[in-house]
């Protein structure tokens, strides 16, 4: 193996293990200076080997390839503040209506943006006026096993919030 393809299947086995990784996560994962990973990550883009799906003012990465589209999607919604809200008050409460989640959640386009992108992505099901996870067990699994992504997210958003002081 030459060394420009190591990196490259470092980057693919860290991303195929947490799909949805951003730039900083995967910095931090896989130990690359910022240059080395940009290039190798728009290399693997080119290649098609990647997916890149834009979350607010962060890329999410995803394999081409990943059999996996399930994990792909939860990957992307998890880590969308929004989503992941949804997501966490239908997991604890089970089916909620609409106005629930409203009162919930204030922002009204953005609660419904994330509610049409839930249910394209077969992840949320809304009958009527309810709405409820169609495999809440998928959901949990993906969480346990990504717990310690989610935390290094968290302490970004918090770097992000102090560096914006």
């Amino acid at each position: 193996m030459s060394g420009e393809t190591e990196p490259r299947t470092i980057l693919i086995n860290a991303i195929g293990s947490e799909p949805g990784l951003h730039f900083r996560a995967l910095q931090r994962k896989t130990g690359m200076a910022i240059g080395q990973l940009e290039y190798h990550l728009y290399k693997l883009e080119r290649e098609e080997e990647i997916v890149i799906r834009k979350d607010g003012r962060y890329k999410r990465y995803f394999l081409s390839s990943s059999p996996d589209n399930a994990g792909k999607m939860l990957g992307y919604h998890l880590r969308n503040r929004i989503n992941r809200e949804i997501l966490l008050y239908l997991l604890r409460n089970g089916e909620m209506s609409f106005e629930s989640l409203n009162k919930k959640i204030k922002d009204k386009q953005k609660l419904e943006d994330a509610i049409k992108s839930l249910i394209t992505d077969n992840i949320l099901v809304r009958e009527r006026d309810a709405c409820y996870i169609r495999n809440p067990v998928s959901i949990k699994e993906y969480i346990k096993r990504s717990k310690k992504s989610f935390m290094e997210e968290l302490t970004d958003s918090l770097i992000d919030l102090l560096d914006e002081e």
